[in-house]
């Protein structure tokens, strides 16, 4: 996620680079022509009505590219307010058992791993990494072969509660609540799992972009006879002002891709995991990520 307020431009142009000298020669070779009577005289309605058409589009897109990326956010908002109260539920509910591992501490680094372990699989990673120290080692191997390791995570944390319940360590009244809070996690896993695979029509984006080409392709001849030289930075700028538009709808579309626009999942994952560590009332947690160069990842 982008935090930074100010616009880099030296990232723009290192993003969009072979688009600005593409658009600068073409604008001047048109500019050049014009000033030596050669115009192709395109009436300037037919750039007009078709920088109208692109500005509706490109807001529809842009809109639809940030309710999928704002709905990413919020789902993981979601997921660290969960997290806080399953940990809540377990310290208060699940009675300490004389066993030397605590069935509450179990559970709550288990639900670090499943956060860390969603986070991986939406990113297409391996979470192995993430995983050692809150899995045992037996559990960890048994996550290798599957497909959908947090949906994994997620049954041995109900079959581990169910284990306590027999043991009488939670009263089934009290069992409900934290399983009603396991399903929440659930439900927060399929709604990533949908916009992750749901792909944004690729028809309508690649018709867009051909669009704003054709577009730029006919607004220097327009201009050019009736602002000479003015034509070149007039149709650079309301040309490159579509196209970085029409690129950030598409960086915001896939909000689980490991990009700079990217909901900023690991830093939630570590905030959920100095949260739930503090609440089992330990002092050394790992430390808040902060933003790297205006970016939160």
């Amino acid at each position: 996620m982008i935090t930074r307020q100010s616009i880099r431009w030296g990232s723009i142009a290192r993003d969009y680079w072979m688009s600005v000298l593409i658009m600068i020669g073409y604008t001047a070779a048109v500019v050049v022509l014009a000033k030596q009577g050669i115009s192709l005289a395109i009436p300037i309605a037919i750039p007009a009505l078709l920088g109208t058409a692109i500005s509706i589009l490109l807001g529809f897109r842009t809109n639809s590219a940030y309710d999928r990326w704002w709905e990413a956010r919020k789902i993981w908002g979601a997921i660290v307010n969960d997290s806080r109260t399953l940990a809540r539920q377990v310290l208060t509910f699940l009675e300490v058992s004389d066993d030397a591992a605590s069935p509450q501490k179990e559970m709550i680094y288990r639900q670090i791993a499943w956060c860390h372990a969603l986070r991986h699989s939406l990113r297409g990673e391996e979470p192995f990494a993430d995983l050692e120290g809150l899995l045992s080692e037996d559990e960890i191997e048994a996550l290798r072969p599957l497909d959908n390791r947090p949906n994994a995570i997620l049954h041995t944390q109900t079959v581990r509660l169910a284990e306590a319940h027999r043991r009488g360590l939670v009263d089934r009244l009290l069992l409900l609540p934290i399983e009603g809070t396991l399903k929440r996690f659930s439900d927060h896993m399929g709604q990533c799992e949908r916009i992750k695979t749901t792909v944004f029509p690729t028809q309508y984006s690649n018709f867009l972009h051909w669009i704003i080409w054709l577009f730029f392709l006919l607004l220097p001849a327009s201009l050019a006879p009736h602002l000479g030289c003015l034509a070149l930075p007039v149709a650079f700028v309301v040309s490159l002002g579509f196209l970085v538009i029409e690129s950030i709808g598409r960086a915001m579309e896939n909000p689980f891709e490991n990009a700079a626009t990217d909901t900023p999942m690991t830093a939630i994952c570590r905030t959920i995991e100095i949260n739930l560590r503090q609440q089992l009332g330990e002092t050394e947690v790992p430390e808040k990520l902060e933003p790297v160069n205006g970016v939160l990842m």
